[in-house]
């Protein structure tokens, strides 16, 4: 990865990734694959989801989850990201190429190319803090792990085995987990884009063959109820979590979980455009983004993340750097937004 210098670093261009139109026989197959690969999974989780149907998605506040993999309260009919569209979309995002993603390049300047590298961005820039570490440097690769929290459909997670022996990627949507597993597995996954209304173009994510896919494991999971246990036991010396914070119900509970998984002097990367919104956090529980009813003054995400990651002398904040990142809807329609991406060092080994 390229090597920044403080916030104002510069990174390696994404080099771009080869996609072709797949005959919609495949797609078809690869899809039904997909399926297959979560039907036993979510078999083993209806009778425990439906024990939970009574509690909240993150746990109830007495008592959560003890298993990262057991997720209460998960609800397709419910739930946006197990959607195929939605794993479609992320799909694009992760793995599709410049000419894919940018319908009209006359209009896009430079920042707008570089938004289409988001997961690889993320990727290259978490992993850079812990290489750059005395005390990780001169570990192996194969000793180093990280956890890439609310990974969908893979990208950064793949990425990170670069330079990680051992990447676990964890999302709540079963469907993003099972086209992780279907690229992690056959190293190519089609799916559809789609252009307008009804018409849809076929198009083929694919992994980088350098990659070593052995390294990552993708595993369905609750970013509101951790377990360091349910993890492997070992802590981890990168945390990833991507635009995840304003997803959550309950963020809260994800950042208290933070101090008893990371190593000491392991690293936090939080990126978030602060987008909170009550359909995925009631909102009692944002973290800032809310005007203040006693004085009048905003609460700002940043200032309200500081102090909860600083509190007890867990954390040190390192730095922030604004991060745009793309994702396209339609030919004509798609979001670009900008993540504010905070990084954490952790200070200490208090649980």
């Amino acid at each position: 990865m390229s090597q920044p210098s403080g916030a104002g670093g510069v990174f390696l261009k994404l080099i771009g990734v080869a996609t072709a139109a797949v005959g919609a026989a495949a797609m078809i197959s690869t899809l039904r694959q997909v399926d297959e690969i979560g039907s036993e999974e979510r078999r083993r989780n209806a009778s425990s989801k439906a024990a939970a149907s009574s509690s909240s998605c993150c746990g109830s506040s007495g008592n959560s989850s003890s298993s990262a993999y057991v997720t209460q309260g998960s609800d397709p009919a419910t739930n946006p990201y197990e959607t195929q569209q939605s794993v479609h979309e992320y799909l694009l995002m992760h793995f599709g190429a410049e000419a894919e993603l940018l319908n009209f390049p006359k209009l896009q300047g430079e920042q707008m190319k570089d938004s289409i590298s988001f997961p690889l961005q993320c990727a290259q820039r978490a992993a850079h803090y812990v290489r750059e570490t005395a005390l990780f440097a001169s570990l192996p690769a194969p000793e180093l792990r990280a956890l890439d929290v609310g990974c969908a459909v893979g990208r950064s997670s793949f990425e990170l085995t670069r330079w990680f022996g051992s990447v676990i990627g964890l999302d709540y949507s079963q469907a993003f987990i099972d086209a992780a597993n279907v690229l992690k597995r056959d190293g190519q996954m089609p799916y559809t884009m789609r252009v307008e209304g009804d018409i849809q173009q076929n198009a083929v994510a694919r992994v980088n063959p350098e990659l070593d896919c052995s390294r990552v494991r993708f595993v369905q999971g609750d970013a509101c109820a951790l377990s360091l246990d349910a993890l492997g036991g070992k802590r981890f010396h990168l945390l990833l979590a991507a635009n995840l914070l304003c997803r959550l119900p309950f963020p809260r509970r994800f950042l208290a979980a933070l101090p008893g998984l990371i190593e000491a002097q392991g690293f936090v990367v939080l990126p978030s455009p602060y987008t909170w919104l009550e359909q995925y956090t009631p909102k009692s529980e944002w973290i800032g983004g809310v005007v203040d009813a006693e004085t009048g003054k905003p609460r700002r995400s940043f200032d309200e993340l500081r102090s909860i990651m600083e509190a007890d002398g867990h954390f040190r904040f390192v730095e922030a750097i604004d991060m745009p990142f793309f994702i396209r809807e339609t030919a004509r329609k798609n979001q670009w937004s900008v993540a504010h991406t905070t990084v954490w060092v952790r200070t200490d080994t208090k649980a």
